[in-house]
């Protein structure tokens, strides 16, 4: 990513609960940060603190928020399965998830879901 705080991306987080939120922002470390102060989804306000698990960037918001409703539809499995992979390409690289959130590992691709529910 080109480091562009205006780039829409979407993201997931994992709640103290061990649920996934799936949402999309403009600026996912902000956004990250209102969860974590109860401003941010009323689904998120009780489930604090959250954690970054997944960023995607979109070509606009209209494909973010298309990108958002497809990953809300995956199954709790197949979600757990395109985090991991994140997760795996971030170790790869050699980054943390807090390094700017904005980081999307360049191979991660759930077109091909193979090995996942």
């Amino acid at each position: 990513m080109n480091g562009d705080a205006a780039t829409p991306a979407v993201y997931m987080v994992r709640c103290r609960d061990g649920s996934l939120y799936t949402g999309w922002s403009t600026c996912v470390e902000s956004r990250v940060a209102a969860h974590n102060a109860g401003r941010g989804a009323r689904y998120t306000a009780g489930r604090r603190p959250v954690t970054l698990v997944y960023c995607e960037r979109a070509a606009d918001r209209a494909a973010a928020m298309r990108r958002e409703r497809a990953l809300k539809r995956f199954s709790r499995e197949k979600k757990e399965c395109l985090v991991a992979r994140w997760l795996d390409e971030c170790a790869k690289e050699q980054r943390t998830t807090s390094e700017p959130f904005t980081f999307v590992p360049s191979s991660v691709d759930d077109g091909d879901m193979e090995g996942c529910p």
